[in-house]
C-alpha cells in the first residue's frame, strides 16, 4: 500500500526547484527503483510513496522537451548530476524530525539550495 503524506508534499511544494532554484514548483515523484535506498520500481499508473518527491518547475517536470517526463528518468537526473533518491531521503528525514512545518521548510530549503549550488 502506498504511503501518503499530504503535509510533506505541501512543504516540498513551497521549496525552490532543485534544478534551477526557481519558484513556483510542482511536486515531482521519483518513479524508478533502487535497492540501495529500499525503493521499489513504480508500475504503470502507480505513484511511489510520498517520501520520494522533489520540487521542479512545471517546465522542468513536464511541460518542455527537456522535462523529466520527456526522458528516461534515471538518465535525466544523472545528466543534472543529482542523486534524487539521496536528496529525497534527506528531505523526508528532516520532515520527520522537525518540530514544525516551518522549521522543516527552512531546513529542507537549505538542502535544496546546497544541491542546486553544488551543480553550478
Amino acid at each position: 500500500m502506498r504511503v501518503r503524506d499530504k503535509r510533506h508534499l505541501a512543504v516540498v511544494a513551497r521549496l525552490p526547484s532543485i534544478i534551477s532554484g526557481k519558484k513556483p514548483v510542482e511536486v515531482c515523484h521519483i518513479r524508478y527503483g533502487d535497492p540501495r535506498y529500499g525503493k521499489p520500481q513504480t508500475g504503470i499508473g502507480e505513484k511511489p510513496d510520498d517520501k520520494w518527491v522533489l520540487p521542479l518547475t512545471p517546465e522542468e517536470h513536464r511541460l518542455s522537451k527537456a522535462a523529466q517526463h520527456a526522458h528516461n528518468e534515471r538518465a535525466w537526473w544523472a545528466g543534472h548530476k543529482i542523486d534524487p533518491l539521496a536528496v529525497c531521503e534527506k528531505l523526508y528525514a528532516v520532515w520527520q524530525k522537525a518540530a514544525s512545518p516551518l522549521e522543516a521548510e527552512q531546513q529542507m530549503e537549505s538542502i535544496i539550495l546546497r544541491v542546486w549550488a553544488f551543480r553550478m
